[in-house]
């Protein structure tokens, strides 16, 4: 954890000394105003609300946007997409001076369509906040939930611009309350969103209301311009949005060829929980250690029964308010206003603050599952390390999520660092960071009201003592804290490491030695072994009551070639040999002493194989079980679905032609057939968990 906030410290020194080198040239070269069509004037009124240069999401789409061009961007989360479209829409129309006159009546010029209502609120602040002049332009939100009557009044009075979701977009032109026949040009904003299942028909109705009104003045469809913008854009996004944009549509991707998709300056970490009931008890210290009470924290669930729990039961020791579909729209506007401006320091969503929400200096995300969908990761994560800034994103998983953790590694192209949950020393380190950044705020004015009991204080402890008491109070850690496992985070548990110079087959080995050397209470307390990725030691939980029971054997273990040490951080585990392993538990550990005791044998040999032995293994070739129906075809899919090439797909099949539920695959070479089954063992084809191992060549 100090590696992680170290980093973050790092980082922000690096951008606060101009230090971070962008991928696509210097910021000073290529994103100064004198290159683009921007007038003094609005350079000098960017300038005094703190943009200096464009960022390169802006400065490579800006002259097309300028032109009048179709164009799909898509750059990362927090890289400026909002400017970047609406600064050249709104040079170009200054530089008509024939449109912002405050015409009464006024149709809309610009529609930007977000999936959001909080998205909205923001992009018509960053449109307010762009404004050469307070009156220069109009600027209308619409979206459900607030009162359609005073925006249907706000509309009838004139506007240029028009904000809105897409619910209340359909409502507002089924009324002719919002005509769009002066329409110049259209945004969707989150695109991948906006044309998601959920809203493709809701957008496929305004193209359709924009075509009727052209032609009924007399204007074709190809006079609008169709902007869409977003952090992702999957390949049907863009085959869908080619129906409605120009054949010559300019594309600006910021991400392709780049090996990272998230956010460059977050750290990606990852927390085991074996079950879900132990992960609200870890998150105040989650956010007490990478957050803090001077820092904005945002807590990702997947229901909204999980943030109202999380809000009422996750031990926070800051201010924590809950934003989901069920709160009504007027609180979630406060709360979330009060979270971005400072005030509120936590907040616990759903999905409905995952997207476009521009949030200043957030430094920490938790999610308390990771989302299935990588583009929702991207999303989330990205909440944090916005414009160069550094961020933390700590992600909880279990076991059944492991498959899910190593599928966003694969396709965003970043790597979860694995930790345990804060241990006691850490909290407390975290709670003297935040006092020592307090002390500067406190008024040296109300100091003499604290003289009298300061002198009393040191009268009976020396300052270091009274100071490490006060924090300690502060800190909450007056009484003897209980460790948590490193490995799954539970109170009570202490994790060890044991190393030894000998190669193990398996868990199995470590579970023999501790079976014959010490009780059976003990062995039964002992949770979670994983075999480090060396495979020369393991790292475990022993219940805390055992602790000096336990420490009083490392002298004699060590004599015998075992080191045994208390964890301070985890070690490399061997992810696959771990995965056949049935973790927490006490009656699996027994299983999983017999199972790999068993199967040493066949274990050496299978290594031995890959070394030039003499197994009977087919190295290219899978045995793949419990696939059900599946076709040929299908089992094809699903292997180059996960990004594996298979040479060869064959299933085996009764008197009936129906398939008896299991198949094999054949790979190039071993290396590739290794890392499929290490990759594919346990993913789902047509609602079943597929199970592999080596095919055995026949004799």
């Amino acid at each position: 954890m100090t590696e992680v906030l170290s980093k973050r410290q790092e980082i922000d020194k690096q951008v606060k000394n101009k230090e971070l080198k962008l991928t696509d040239g210097s910021l000073e070269e290529n994103g100064d105003f004198n290159k683009f069509p921007i007038s003094e004037k609005t350079a000098k009124h960017l300038q005094t609300i703190g943009i200096m240069k464009l960022f390169p999401i802006q400065f490579k789409t800006f002259n097309y946007i300028y032109d009048g061009c179709d164009l799909i961007g898509k750059d990362r989360t927090g890289s400026g997409k909002t400017l970047a479209f609406s600064l050249p829409i709104l040079e170009r129309l200054r530089r008509k001076n024939k449109y912002f006159l405050q015409k009464e009546r006024q149709y809309p010029l610009v529609l930007c369509i977000v999936p959001t209502r909080e998205l909205a609120i923001q992009v018509t602040n960053e449109f307010e906040r762009f404004k050469n002049e307070p009156n220069e332009y109009r600027v209308v939100t619409v979206y459900g939930g607030s009162d359609v009557y005073l925006q249907k009044n706000k509309l009838r009075a004139g506007t240029e611009i028009v904000i809105a979701t897409p619910g209340r977009l359909i409502d507002l032109i089924q009324r002719k309350d919002l005509i769009l026949k002066k329409l110049k040009c259209l945004i969707l904003d989150e695109t991948d969103q906006m044309l998601n299942f959920g809203f493709q028909e809701e957008i496929e109705k305004v193209l359709k209301a924009i075509k009727s009104e052209f032609e009924e003045n007399e204007r074709s469809i190809d006079e609008l311009q169709i902007l869409l913008f977003s952090a992702t854009i999957p390949s049907w996004v863009q085959k869908i949005s080619s129906k409605f944009m120009k054949s010559d549509a300019k594309l600006i991707d910021m991400v392709q060829g780049q090996d990272n998709r998230t956010s460059k300056t977050v750290e990606h970490l990852a927390i085991y929980i074996p079950s879900k009931e132990l992960k609200i008890p870890t998150i105040g210290d989650i956010v007490q250690v990478y957050g803090g009470c001077h820092s904005r924290t945002i807590i990702f669930t997947d229901r909204k029964d999980e943030a109202n729990e999380v809000m009422l039961h996750g031990n926070l020791k800051v201010e924590c308010q809950v934003l989901h579909g069920d709160i009504p729209q007027k609180q979630r506007e406060v709360t979330f206003a009060s979270f971005r401006n400072g005030k509120l320091k936590c907040l616990v969503a759903t999905n409905v603050a995952a997207r476009g929400l521009d949030i200043p200096e957030v430094d920490l995300i938790i999610q308390l599952s990771p989302p299935e969908e990588i583009e929702a990761y991207i999303h989330r994560s990205g909440r944090t390390g916005r414009a160069g800034k550094s961020g933390t994103c700590v992600t909880f998983y279990t076991r059944r999520q492991q498959d899910t953790m190593r599928k966003i590694e694969d396709l965003a192209k970043m790597t979860f660092k694995k930790v345990g949950a804060p241990q006691p020393a850490d909290i407390v380190k975290a709670t003297a960071r935040d006092i020592e950044v307090s002390l500067d705020s406190v008024a040296k004015e109300v100091l003499p009201l604290f003289s009298e009991n300061t002198k009393e204080i040191l009268s009976r402890y020396s300052a270091e003592e009274a100071i490490s008491r006060a924090i300690a109070i502060i800190s909450g850690c007056t009484k003897q804290v209980k460790q948590r496992s490193l490995l799954c985070s539970m109170e009570g548990y202490l994790t060890y490491l044991i190393e030894t110079e000998v190669e193990a087959n398996g868990p199995g080995y470590f579970w023999n030695l501790f079976r014959n050397n010490y009780s059976n209470d003990l062995v039964e307390s002992i949770k979670g072994m994983k075999l480090l990725s060396n495979r020369r030691g393991a790292v475990f939980d022993l219940k805390d009551d055992f602790q000096n029971v336990f420490e009083e054997s490392i002298e004699s273990m060590k004599k015998r070639g075992f080191k045994i040490s208390l964890a301070t951080k985890l070690p490399e585990t061997d992810d696959y040999e771990n995965s056949r392993s049935s973790g927490y538990g006490s009656r699996g550990n027994n299983r999983d002493n017999e199972r790999f005791s068993n199967r040493r044998g066949n274990d050496r040999g299978d290594r031995n194989s890959s070394r030039g032995g003499n197994s009977n293994r087919d190295d290219n070739k899978l045995f793949i079980t419990n696939i059900g129906d599946s076709t040929e075809l299908e089992l094809k899919d699903f292997v180059y679905d996960n990004h594996f090439k298979v040479n060869d797909v064959f299933i085996i099949k009764g008197p009936d032609g129906v398939s008896k539920g299991f198949g094999y695959l054949r790979f190039d070479d071993r290396e590739t057939a290794e890392k499929a089954l290490r990759e594919l063992n346990g993913k789902r084809i047509n609602n079943r968990s597929v199970r592999m191992e080596f095919a055995q060549r026949k004799n």
